[in-house]
Protein backbone atom coordinates (compact mmCIF):
# COMPACT_ATOMS: atom_id res chain seq x y z
CA UNK A 1 0.00 0.00 0.00
CA UNK A 2 1.57 3.51 -1.34
CA UNK A 3 1.29 6.45 1.45
CA UNK A 4 1.89 9.95 1.74
CA UNK A 5 2.77 12.36 4.63
CA UNK A 6 0.85 15.77 4.50
CA UNK A 7 2.25 18.10 6.59
CA UNK A 8 0.25 21.29 7.35
CA UNK A 9 3.35 23.81 8.44
CA UNK A 10 1.83 27.25 9.66
CA UNK A 11 3.07 29.65 12.01
CA UNK A 12 2.12 28.74 15.45
CA UNK A 13 1.88 24.76 14.61
CA UNK A 14 2.62 21.97 12.22
CA UNK A 15 0.41 18.86 11.34
CA UNK A 16 1.29 15.90 9.83
CA UNK A 17 -1.07 13.08 8.31
CA UNK A 18 -0.57 9.50 6.36
CA UNK A 19 -2.64 9.10 3.54
CA UNK A 20 -3.06 5.75 1.74
CA UNK A 21 -3.51 5.57 -2.04
CA UNK A 22 -6.73 4.70 -2.13
CA UNK A 23 -8.26 6.79 0.95
CA UNK A 24 -9.01 10.61 2.28
CA UNK A 25 -8.88 9.60 5.66
CA UNK A 26 -6.30 9.33 7.46
CA UNK A 27 -4.33 6.58 8.59
CA UNK A 28 -2.77 8.52 11.51
CA UNK A 29 -1.94 12.39 12.37
CA UNK A 30 -0.12 14.11 14.98
CA UNK A 31 0.01 17.84 15.79
CA UNK A 32 3.31 20.28 17.34
CA UNK A 33 3.70 23.25 18.13
CA UNK A 34 6.81 23.38 16.42
CA UNK A 35 5.21 26.45 13.91
CA UNK A 36 7.62 28.10 11.20
CA UNK A 37 8.22 31.29 13.59
CA UNK A 38 9.39 28.82 16.48
CA UNK A 39 12.02 27.26 14.18
CA UNK A 40 12.91 30.06 12.54
CA UNK A 41 14.43 31.38 15.58
CA UNK A 42 15.78 27.89 16.69
CA UNK A 43 17.55 28.12 13.56
CA UNK A 44 18.51 32.09 13.67
CA UNK A 45 19.89 31.27 17.19
CA UNK A 46 21.83 28.09 16.72
CA UNK A 47 25.34 27.86 15.85
CA UNK A 48 26.41 25.13 13.69
CA UNK A 49 26.49 24.04 9.88
CA UNK A 50 23.45 23.31 9.09
CA UNK A 51 21.66 25.03 6.11
CA UNK A 52 18.40 26.83 6.46
CA UNK A 53 16.89 24.18 5.01
CA UNK A 54 18.76 21.07 6.70
CA UNK A 55 17.47 22.92 9.94
CA UNK A 56 13.79 22.53 9.19
CA UNK A 57 14.09 18.90 7.46
CA UNK A 58 16.07 17.90 11.13
CA UNK A 59 12.59 19.50 12.88
CA UNK A 60 10.50 17.47 10.68
CA UNK A 61 12.11 14.18 10.54
CA UNK A 62 11.58 14.31 14.59
CA UNK A 63 8.11 15.30 14.03
CA UNK A 64 8.10 12.26 11.42
CA UNK A 65 8.95 9.58 14.04
CA UNK A 66 5.81 9.92 15.77
CA UNK A 67 4.34 8.31 12.67
CA UNK A 68 7.05 5.43 12.32
CA UNK A 69 4.48 2.55 12.66
CA UNK A 70 2.74 3.82 9.83
CA UNK A 71 5.17 5.12 7.51
CA UNK A 72 9.12 3.81 6.02
CA UNK A 73 11.70 5.68 5.88
CA UNK A 74 11.07 6.47 1.69
CA UNK A 75 7.51 7.53 2.45
CA UNK A 76 7.05 11.07 0.53
CA UNK A 77 6.16 14.18 2.44
CA UNK A 78 4.24 17.12 0.47
CA UNK A 79 4.22 19.97 2.57
CA UNK A 80 2.19 23.45 2.38
CA UNK A 81 1.71 26.45 4.18
CA UNK A 82 4.33 29.10 5.61
CA UNK A 83 7.22 26.18 5.09
CA UNK A 84 8.01 27.96 1.58
CA UNK A 85 8.15 31.43 3.24
CA UNK A 86 11.05 33.33 3.68
CA UNK A 87 11.19 32.74 7.51
CA UNK A 88 10.39 28.53 6.51
CA UNK A 89 12.31 26.13 5.31
CA UNK A 90 12.82 27.71 1.58
CA UNK A 91 11.86 30.80 -0.16
CA UNK A 92 9.84 30.18 -3.53
CA UNK A 93 8.23 32.43 -5.85
CA UNK A 94 4.81 33.18 -5.58
CA UNK A 95 2.36 31.28 -8.54
CA UNK A 96 0.81 34.34 -10.05
CA UNK A 97 -2.99 34.79 -10.17
CA UNK A 98 -5.02 33.69 -11.87
CA UNK A 99 -4.54 30.21 -10.34
CA UNK A 100 -5.78 26.64 -11.75
CA UNK A 101 -7.30 24.66 -8.74
CA UNK A 102 -6.42 21.14 -10.56
CA UNK A 103 -2.77 22.24 -8.98
CA UNK A 104 -0.84 22.73 -12.31
CA UNK A 105 -0.06 25.82 -12.34
CA UNK A 106 1.39 25.75 -8.82
CA UNK A 107 5.04 26.31 -7.25
CA UNK A 108 6.40 23.02 -6.12
CA UNK A 109 10.03 22.31 -5.64
CA UNK A 110 11.36 19.12 -4.86
CA UNK A 111 14.30 17.51 -3.05
CA UNK A 112 14.90 14.58 -1.20
CA UNK A 113 17.24 13.35 1.99
CA UNK A 114 18.07 10.64 3.15
CA UNK A 115 15.83 8.57 0.73
CA UNK A 116 12.54 10.63 1.24
CA UNK A 117 11.59 12.81 -1.04
CA UNK A 118 10.03 16.38 0.46
CA UNK A 119 7.52 17.92 -2.26
CA UNK A 120 7.35 22.17 -1.26
CA UNK A 121 4.62 23.76 -2.31
CA UNK A 122 4.68 27.58 -2.84
CA UNK A 123 1.96 30.08 -2.19
CA UNK A 124 0.15 32.34 -4.74
CA UNK A 125 0.24 35.92 -5.30
CA UNK A 126 -1.66 39.28 -6.75
CA UNK A 127 -0.31 43.01 -7.81
CA UNK A 128 -1.44 43.80 -4.08
CA UNK A 129 -2.02 40.70 -2.11
CA UNK A 130 -0.37 37.16 -0.95
CA UNK A 131 -1.21 34.36 0.61
CA UNK A 132 1.05 30.69 1.52
CA UNK A 133 -0.95 27.63 2.37
CA UNK A 134 -4.52 29.07 1.69
CA UNK A 135 -4.29 28.40 -2.04
CA UNK A 136 -3.77 24.56 -0.72
CA UNK A 137 -6.99 24.59 0.79
CA UNK A 138 -8.82 26.43 -1.44
CA UNK A 139 -7.47 23.73 -4.36
CA UNK A 140 -8.64 21.14 -1.78
CA UNK A 141 -12.60 22.78 -2.04
CA UNK A 142 -12.41 22.35 -5.58
CA UNK A 143 -11.93 18.85 -5.39
CA UNK A 144 -14.27 18.27 -2.57
CA UNK A 145 -17.06 19.63 -3.88
CA UNK A 146 -16.75 19.73 -7.47
CA UNK A 147 -16.38 21.85 -10.74
CA UNK A 148 -19.81 22.60 -10.73
CA UNK A 149 -20.16 23.65 -7.09
CA UNK A 150 -17.57 26.39 -7.22
CA UNK A 151 -18.00 27.70 -11.06
CA UNK A 152 -18.49 31.01 -9.06
CA UNK A 153 -18.39 31.35 -5.63
CA UNK A 154 -16.37 33.14 -2.26
CA UNK A 155 -13.95 31.03 -0.45
CA UNK A 156 -13.90 32.26 3.35
CA UNK A 157 -10.53 31.11 5.37
CA UNK A 158 -11.29 32.50 8.22
CA UNK A 159 -7.62 32.69 10.70
CA UNK A 160 -4.81 35.33 11.74
CA UNK A 161 -5.26 36.74 8.63
CA UNK A 162 -8.69 35.73 7.05
CA UNK A 163 -9.08 35.41 3.28
CA UNK A 164 -11.58 35.58 0.77
CA UNK A 165 -10.78 33.99 -2.40
CA UNK A 166 -12.82 34.43 -5.81
CA UNK A 167 -13.53 31.34 -7.62
CA UNK A 168 -14.58 31.63 -11.37
CA UNK A 169 -14.49 28.34 -13.41
CA UNK A 170 -12.26 26.42 -11.31
CA UNK A 171 -10.01 29.37 -11.18
CA UNK A 172 -8.76 31.58 -8.42
CA UNK A 173 -9.27 35.28 -9.82
CA UNK A 174 -8.92 37.42 -6.77
CA UNK A 175 -8.51 37.34 -3.28
CA UNK A 176 -8.27 40.17 -0.09
CA UNK A 177 -6.85 39.60 3.44
CA UNK A 178 -8.31 40.83 6.74
CA UNK A 179 -6.29 40.54 9.35
CA UNK A 180 -9.28 39.87 11.94
CA UNK A 181 -7.70 37.11 13.90
CA UNK A 182 -4.82 39.01 14.86
CA UNK A 183 -6.55 41.81 15.43
CA UNK A 184 -8.62 40.02 17.97
CA UNK A 185 -5.66 38.88 19.38
CA UNK A 186 -3.90 41.85 20.40
CA UNK A 187 -7.06 43.65 21.70
CA UNK A 188 -8.37 41.01 23.97
CA UNK A 189 -4.56 40.81 25.27
CA UNK A 190 -2.86 43.61 24.97
CA UNK A 191 -5.30 46.68 24.75
CA UNK A 192 -7.64 48.18 27.46
CA UNK A 193 -10.32 45.94 26.34
CA UNK A 194 -8.82 43.11 27.52
CA UNK A 195 -9.87 43.89 31.33
CA UNK A 196 -13.53 43.89 30.19
CA UNK A 197 -13.10 40.39 28.48
CA UNK A 198 -12.32 36.48 29.45
CA UNK A 199 -11.45 34.27 26.55
CA UNK A 200 -13.25 31.02 26.16
CA UNK A 201 -14.74 28.73 23.44
CA UNK A 202 -18.22 30.10 23.64
CA UNK A 203 -19.75 27.54 25.53
CA UNK A 204 -20.96 29.81 27.95
CA UNK A 205 -24.77 30.16 27.68
CA UNK A 206 -25.66 33.41 25.92
CA UNK A 207 -22.34 33.44 24.19
CA UNK A 208 -23.75 33.06 20.67
CA UNK A 209 -26.42 35.39 21.50
CA UNK A 210 -23.45 37.87 22.35
CA UNK A 211 -21.69 36.86 19.46
CA UNK A 212 -24.32 37.97 17.31
CA UNK A 213 -25.19 41.65 18.64
CA UNK A 214 -21.26 42.30 17.98
CA UNK A 215 -22.17 41.10 14.55
CA UNK A 216 -24.96 43.57 14.23
CA UNK A 217 -22.94 45.95 15.62
CA UNK A 218 -19.44 45.88 13.96
CA UNK A 219 -21.39 45.44 10.35
CA UNK A 220 -23.28 48.45 11.10
CA UNK A 221 -21.06 51.18 12.91
CA UNK A 222 -17.58 52.47 12.64
CA UNK A 223 -15.19 49.31 14.33
CA UNK A 224 -13.30 52.20 16.05
CA UNK A 225 -15.75 53.38 17.74
CA UNK A 226 -17.77 50.69 18.76
CA UNK A 227 -15.33 47.34 20.02
CA UNK A 228 -14.87 50.38 23.29
CA UNK A 229 -18.40 49.33 23.67
CA UNK A 230 -17.19 46.33 25.14
CA UNK A 231 -15.57 48.44 27.90
CA UNK A 232 -18.55 50.24 28.27
CA UNK A 233 -20.22 46.41 28.89
CA UNK A 234 -18.35 45.76 31.36
CA UNK A 235 -17.83 49.46 33.20
CA UNK A 236 -21.90 49.63 33.48
CA UNK A 237 -22.24 45.55 34.21
CA UNK A 238 -24.34 45.10 31.25
CA UNK A 239 -22.09 41.94 30.05
CA UNK A 240 -20.17 39.81 31.70
CA UNK A 241 -16.17 39.02 30.18
CA UNK A 242 -16.89 35.76 28.97
CA UNK A 243 -20.05 37.10 27.31
CA UNK A 244 -17.96 40.09 26.14
CA UNK A 245 -15.54 38.29 24.73
CA UNK A 246 -17.89 36.88 22.36
CA UNK A 247 -19.09 40.01 21.58
CA UNK A 248 -15.77 41.65 20.79
CA UNK A 249 -15.14 38.71 18.18
CA UNK A 250 -18.30 39.12 16.87
CA UNK A 251 -17.76 42.56 16.27
CA UNK A 252 -14.98 42.40 14.38
CA UNK A 253 -15.90 39.69 12.05
CA UNK A 254 -19.08 41.57 11.33
CA UNK A 255 -16.77 44.34 10.08
CA UNK A 256 -14.71 41.73 8.22
CA UNK A 257 -18.28 40.72 6.28
CA UNK A 258 -19.74 43.74 5.69
CA UNK A 259 -18.89 44.43 2.61
CA UNK A 260 -20.49 41.39 1.13
CA UNK A 261 -23.53 42.55 1.35
CA UNK A 262 -23.05 44.95 -1.53
CA UNK A 263 -22.10 41.65 -3.70
CA UNK A 264 -23.77 39.31 -6.19
CA UNK A 265 -22.75 36.17 -4.69
CA UNK A 266 -24.17 32.48 -5.56
CA UNK A 267 -22.20 30.89 -3.07
CA UNK A 268 -20.32 31.09 -0.56
CA UNK A 269 -17.93 28.48 1.29
CA UNK A 270 -16.55 28.98 4.86
CA UNK A 271 -13.43 26.56 5.63
CA UNK A 272 -11.62 26.61 9.08
CA UNK A 273 -12.01 24.89 12.07
CA UNK A 274 -15.10 23.86 14.05
CA UNK A 275 -15.64 26.23 15.94
CA UNK A 276 -14.61 29.17 13.12
CA UNK A 277 -16.97 27.74 10.67
CA UNK A 278 -19.64 27.71 13.20
CA UNK A 279 -19.50 31.69 14.21
CA UNK A 280 -18.77 32.65 10.57
CA UNK A 281 -22.11 30.38 9.39
CA UNK A 282 -23.95 32.07 12.01
CA UNK A 283 -22.30 35.68 11.54
CA UNK A 284 -23.35 35.27 7.59
CA UNK A 285 -26.91 33.87 8.14
CA UNK A 286 -27.19 37.53 10.03
CA UNK A 287 -25.68 39.71 7.83
CA UNK A 288 -27.85 38.79 4.76
CA UNK A 289 -31.13 39.69 4.24
CA UNK A 290 -33.60 37.22 4.43
CA UNK A 291 -34.10 37.89 0.24
CA UNK A 292 -30.44 37.80 -0.58
CA UNK A 293 -29.00 35.00 1.11
CA UNK A 294 -26.29 33.08 -1.11
CA UNK A 295 -26.14 29.12 -0.73
CA UNK A 296 -23.30 28.98 2.44
CA UNK A 297 -21.24 25.94 2.96
CA UNK A 298 -19.15 24.78 5.44
CA UNK A 299 -15.77 22.85 5.55
CA UNK A 300 -13.28 21.76 7.20
CA UNK A 301 -9.75 23.45 6.78
CA UNK A 302 -7.80 19.91 7.54
CA UNK A 303 -9.75 17.37 5.40
CA UNK A 304 -9.46 20.61 2.69
CA UNK A 305 -5.74 21.18 3.23
CA UNK A 306 -5.02 17.42 2.82
CA UNK A 307 -7.32 17.16 0.01
CA UNK A 308 -5.43 19.71 -1.99
CA UNK A 309 -2.31 18.62 -1.20
CA UNK A 310 -3.29 14.95 -2.65
CA UNK A 311 -4.16 16.72 -6.24
CA UNK A 312 -1.66 18.77 -6.51
CA UNK A 313 0.86 16.01 -5.55
CA UNK A 314 -1.23 14.08 -8.51
CA UNK A 315 -1.54 16.43 -10.76
CA UNK A 316 2.16 17.44 -11.02
CA UNK A 317 2.95 13.31 -11.23
CA UNK A 318 5.05 12.71 -8.69
CA UNK A 319 3.46 9.61 -7.62
CA UNK A 320 2.12 6.71 -8.70
CA UNK A 321 -1.14 6.81 -6.86
CA UNK A 322 -2.52 3.33 -8.68
CA UNK A 323 -2.93 0.08 -7.14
Amino acid sequence: MEKIVCCDWGTTSLRLAVYANDSDVPLASVESSQGILGVNQLFLSASGGHSRRDFFVEVLKKELERLNAFIDPNTPVIISGMASANIGMEALPYAPVPFKLDGTTAVIRSFEVEGRLYYLISGCSTSADFMRGEETQVAGIWNLLGPDQLQDALILLPGTHSKHAVIRDGVIVDFKTYMTGEIFCLLFTGSILAQSVTPNDFSTPGCMDAFLEGVDKGSGNNILHSIFDVRIRAMFHQADSKLNFAYLSGQLIGAELVDLRTKNLRHVVVCGSDNMVTAYLAALEKIFPDNGKPRVTGLSAAKATAAGQLLMFKSHRLYNFTS
